[in-house]
């Protein structure tokens, strides 16, 4: 591989991760639709064999985190935005969208957890429908 800026592994980094999160929360609502489809016709939500119910309840977590990481990373960046430019108020040194600051790291932690917890989870849920798939497929009368 040839050399580049370090800027384009930034750009490319972003909109990898952009792509995955939006892959992930499409892929947790197919699930959802998955276990819809192939519920018993009679009964609920309880009634679904047990491992299309974790799945469900992991697609769902899956939603859950990804709303929970756009949202911290908003508010945090956001208020991380407001106190620096209040910083630049109170010094006399306005902030503009061309001033350079520097960024705790830690800031992002969370979201970074958040990301990878979403698509472990996600990974999770599918493995839970694929092993019902097999069971039924190969032990229709359930294993014991």
């Amino acid at each position: 591989m040839g050399q580049t800026k370090f800027s384009n592994f930034r750009e490319n980094y972003a909109a990898l991760s952009a792509i995955a999160s939006g892959n992930a929360r499409n892929l947790a609502f197919a699930g959802l639709a998955f276990i819809w489809l192939f519920k018993p016709s009679t009964g609920g939500v309880n009634d679904l064999p047990d491992l299309l119910y974790g799945a469900g309840c992991l697609f769902v977590f899956t939603l859950i985190t990804d709303v929970m990481q756009y949202a911290y990373a908003t508010a945090a960046w956001g208020i991380y935005c407001r106190i620096k430019e209040n910083e630049g108020e109170r010094t006399g040194k306005p902030v503009g969208d061309e001033t350079v600051v520097s960024a705790p790291e830690q800031l992002n932690w969370p979201t970074l957890a958040l990301f990878w917890l979403k698509q472990a989870v996600l990974f999770t849920a599918y493995l839970l429908v694929a092993l019902h798939m097999f069971i039924s497929k190969f032990y229709p009368n359930g294993v014991n």
